[in-house]
């Protein structure tokens, strides 16, 4: 603990700033920061928020629908599915739709009383262990859970989830898992870029669409962008959704099909020819280096890296 408050004082005072001791809390075991409790352990909603969320009142009107879920939206990355969880809600929020307050709000809003009052807690992400993305998708919203494990066991390190928009509702529910995956991935990309993670899905049958060809544009755009990334996909046998692999899945009952495998050394160059040699990508370097109007304006070449 010293040697690491000497790092953050030597660090600050190289670059001549200062601290307000009025104002700092050093050497505790947890701490209250921005409306979070912080520990060792993880965060969870302070005191003061679950206080507030319990004691807010059923809402009458739109404006205070809004200000209800202005509230419940700064702990949705502490809520599995919560997009889906406060559909009926937000459904109250639409243009044109009259205000009733029906059973199913009622029992959202209930629902979300009960979870911030459990104190919801996530653990804090640690560098040095892989990390491993969940998603799911329903027809109404779609969601994913990013996890690392504690010896044998997976916990969350943050969840995320949206709510579906009526073209989205259409997709046929093999893209929508497909979509699960890209919005996941997009949201975490922050922890995901530049490192290795293992992708697990229930959809068996989503690996024989992670390839380019004959697929709509809004999928291939999914894809291009998922080359980004290094992982593994695995299909995970016998688990219907990600809260039941949360809570009752253990590494011994998973069925794992390493399906993709992208090795350590990747440069520009080794990616470069790999773009070259696929059909689908090739045919658009080619159409871009001819200066194809209709290529040029959804894709280009970095000038830097040649990709």
């Amino acid at each position: 603990m010293n040697t690491r408050l000497q790092l953050v004082f030597d660090r600050l005072a190289k670059f001549n700033l200062t601290l307000d001791p009025n104002k700092i809390q050093i050497c505790k075991t947890n701490i209250t920061y921005l409306g979070f409790n912080i520990s060792a352990n993880g965060y969870a909603p302070s005191e003061d928020n679950i206080q507030k969320v319990t004691q807010f009142p059923v809402p009458q009107n739109v404006k205070q629908v809004l200000s209800y879920l202005g509230m419940m939206n700064y702990f949705r990355h502490l809520v599995f599915n919560y997009a889906e969880v406060v559909e009926p809600i937000v459904n109250l929020t639409r243009k044109g739709t009259p205000f009733v307050w029906s059973e199913n709000c009622q029992d959202a809003f209930n629902v979300m009383q009960e979870i911030i009052l459990n104190k919801p807690t996530i653990k804090n992400y640690d560098e040095s262990k892989p990390l491993y993305l969940t998603t799911d998708a329903s027809k109404v919203a779609l969601c994913a859970i990013l996890l690392q494990k504690d010896g044998e066991n997976f916990y969350p390190i943050e969840f995320f989830s949206k709510q579906l928009s009526p073209s989205e509702r259409i997709y046929p529910s093999i893209r929508r898992e497909l979509f699960a995956i890209f919005m996941g991935i997009k949201h975490f990309r922050e922890y995901l870029y530049g490192r290795h993670f293992y992708l697990l899905t229930v959809a068996k049958s989503l690996t024989y669409h992670m390839n380019l060809d004959k697929q709509p544009d809004i999928v291939k755009r999914w894809l291009l962008y998922l080359q980004d990334f290094f992982y593994n996909i695995d299909h995970i046998k016998g688990c219907d959704n990600p809260a039941d692999f949360l809570s009752r899945m253990q590494i011994e009952d998973v069925e794992v099909n390493n399906l993709f495998h992208m090795g350590d050394q990747l440069s520009h160059s080794n990616i470069k020819l790999c773009q070259s040699l696929h059909s689908c990508t090739s045919e658009i370097i080619k159409k871009i280096e001819e200066k194809d109007s209709k290529t040029c304006q959804k894709y280009f070449i970095d000038s830097y890296t040649g990709l």
